[in-house]
């Protein structure tokens, strides 16, 4: 399975996404006209600078909650939801 959330800075920051995946990978996009990153809050994943239209990909094979947030505009965070 392979989720697509978006980076974008609409809606504007403070953004919160909850992504509910069961073992697959997921695939951040940014669809905006600045940069952005996905960075994991524990250092599991993380990416350089996105330029628009470019992406990045993580496999989760583990059940658990990995939050996330972007380096460059604070409050947008994340959190990728494993299940068994």
């Amino acid at each position: 399975m392979l989720e697509r959330p978006r980076c974008s800075t609409r809606p504007a920051p403070p953004l919160l996404l909850l992504l509910k995946v069961k073992n697959g990978t997921v695939r951040w996009t940014n669809e905006g006209t600045v940069l952005h990153t996905v960075v994991s809050d524990s250092g599991f994943f993380g990416s350089g600078p996105l330029t628009p239209k470019a992406w990045y990909e993580v496999r989760f094979d583990s059940v658990g909650a990995f939050p996330y947030h972007c380096n460059i505009h604070a409050g947008m965070l994340g959190t990728v939801v494993v299940d068994p």
